[in-house]
């Protein structure tokens, strides 16, 4: 089990940040130094340096205020934030998400997402967004207008397309169960629901389309990053693949380690138990597509076995003990967490990876 860190970077700005109901896929490779210019040109290329292209897929469901995560304030809650940030030769100042407030709001409006989103104006990566609004699609538009080059924008029709939608009917009929605890969102919307699936589904519709050719691929949620902030509309971010990466396995945020791998089904999705955060993943092309088969088929599974909840809890119920000997995963998966020998401005695990990852330049 690998413990991966980095240097932290100077604080900026800082404001409440969690998981989001809208979410943003970012593609990661191996590729060349990049030197940003207003046009977007790609100068002094070098071989082994490494640059991430984004992808983004975001989804507008039914709410008129979208539901975020409410794990980030059960699950980091005792959390020891660090606000200091370290100092780095970088320019650019990051600012770090804290952990949400006990009895704070779980809903935001379409105008928080349309601020999130706003980093990926700064962000150099290639960025593919999938989205069913076409006023996100003007939005992102213009916030890539730099970019043009690097950004891909797919308006989808019907969700229906995807797997995890076809299933809402399903879903609901196991949150009906009068023994299914309701926790709002996660076992009360189906909607809800089929969107942290719907994040695999929409993944690989991108590797089948491959439209850029890359080693690595990242999902994000959209407002991971709504905290990182730029000192001037020309200062950029860069992502590139976590250190020590493993190229078999998929990487992914430990944002509990208490918990046990010898535990129930029934105890994982009933009490809501969140072993590893689905914010941020990393994995080759080939990794992904190999565990959105698994992911899949873990997902009939739970339903047959009349359980169902959010993302976080499947992946958990994979790789728990009894998960290991149902599915058989041919995915491990490389954890990393807030602790070790590298370190980022915060000791919110959350967001550790993501942090890792990005890069000012």
């Amino acid at each position: 089990m690998d413990i991966c860190e980095s240097f932290g970077t100077r604080c900026k700005t800082m404001k409440n940040n969690i998981f989001v109901f809208l979410f943003l896929a970012a593609i990661l490779k191996t590729a060349t130094n990049v030197t940003i210019s207003c046009g977007c040109h790609v100068e002094n290329c070098q071989e082994d340096a490494v640059e991430i292209s984004m992808c983004s897929l975001l989804w507008r469901l039914y709410l008129a205020a979208v539901v975020a995560d409410q794990k980030q304030s059960e699950i980091t809650r005792g959390m020891d934030d660090d606000n200091k940030a370290r100092q780095r030769h970088d320019h650019l100042g990051i600012l770090g998400p804290r952990s949400l407030p006990e009895g704070a709001s779980s809903e935001y409006s379409p105008n928080d997402y349309k601020q999130w989103a706003e980093v990926f104006q700064n962000i150099i990566n290639p960025l593919i967004f999938y989205t069913n609004s076409k006023d996100f699609k003007l939005l992102v538009e213009k916030y890539r207008e730099k970019f043009r080059n690097k950004t891909k924008i797919i308006l989808i029709t019907d969700r229906k397309e995807f797997w995890p939608f076809q299933i809402s009917k399903e879903i609901q009929a196991v949150f009906q169960q009068p023994n299914i605890p309701k926790y709002y969102p996660n076992t009360v919307m189906p909607e809800y629901s089929a969107s942290q699936h719907a994040k695999y589904a929409v993944l690989a519709d991108a590797f089948k389309q491959n439209i850029f050719h890359t080693e690595f691929y990242a999902w994000l949620n959209v407002g991971y990053f709504g905290d990182a902030t730029c000192e001037g509309e020309n200062h950029y971010f860069r992502m590139n693949p976590p250190p020590e990466v493993d190229k078999t396995r998929l990487s992914i945020n430990l944002v509990n380690q208490s918990l046990t791998k010898n535990v129930s089904f029934d105890s994982i999705y009933k009490e809501k138990y969140v072993w590893v955060g689905g914010g941020m993943l990393v994995a080759t092309k080939d990794v992904f597509l190999k565990f959105e088969r698994l992911y899949h088929r873990a997902v009939v599974y739970f339903l047959r076995r009349r359980l169902m909840n959010s993302d976080q809890q499947l992946i958990y119920g994979i790789y728990c003990d009894e998960g290991r000997r149902v599915f058989s995963p041919e995915v491990n998966l490389q954890l990393f967490w807030s602790s070790g020998f590298r370190k980022v401005w915060t000791r919110n695990t959350w967001f550790y990876l993501g942090y890792l990852c990005l890069e000012d330049i």
